[in-house]
């Protein structure tokens, strides 16, 4: 019994003492990460790919900048007709940290989106240009402190102006889910 008194408290503060050293995954002011964007998951084939490639700049130890040169490329027959499609666009945005864990860092932000896409199917062609402001919530988990891979929903409002051949021309205006998104993050 005596060993358990003595041994129980030593064991206590060998735990507590592994407890405080964890240094957390989680970036802090002046991390830099290299970013992988896979977006568009719910449209995912062998055929199309939409993401990007961009970076992140942590201004403080919860509040990052990011900013993403995204593309995307669909190519599909269907019933005969052949749709060729190509984006290209720019995106910008801030992200608030709310780290939980030495692994685990929720977050919401703001974006801004610019995008421009060219769609060639059989018999037309459309051109289209959108620019779009979006609200972000998602979790970002670090495997160590130099990899990490968030998902994250987009709900934002978007302005787009289509034009097909041979000179119809489309205004719309989008609000709500925009998309979901996987990003790698490769700290620096």
């Amino acid at each position: 019994m005596q060993r358990l008194i003595i041994l129980l408290p030593v064991l206590i503060l060998l735990t507590f003492s592994n407890v405080q050293s964890q240094t957390t995954d989680a970036p802090s002011n002046g991390s830099k990460a290299l970013l992988f964007d896979f977006a568009g998951l719910s449209n995912l084939g062998a055929n199309a790919y939409n993401g990007g490639i961009g970076g992140k700049y942590f201004l403080s130890d919860q509040t990052a900048l990011r900013a993403m040169l995204l593309f995307g490329l669909d190519n599909r027959s269907l019933a005969g007709a052949k749709n060729d499609d190509v984006q290209f666009g720019l995106s910008a945005g801030l992200e608030y940290h709310l780290p939980i864990s030495t692994h685990v860092s929720p977050y919401v932000g703001g974006l801004l989106i610019a995008k421009t896409e060219d769609t060639k199917m059989t018999g037309a062609t459309s051109t289209s240009t959108s620019a779009g402001v979006a609200g972000i919530a998602g979790v970002e988990y670090f495997f160590n402190k130099n990899i990490s891979l968030a998902a994250e929903y987009q709900f934002g409002l978007t302005a787009t102006n289509t034009t097909q051949s041979p000179g119809d021309t489309q205004q719309e205006l989008q609000i709500g889910f925009q998309t979901a998104n996987l990003t790698l993050g490769v700290y620096f």
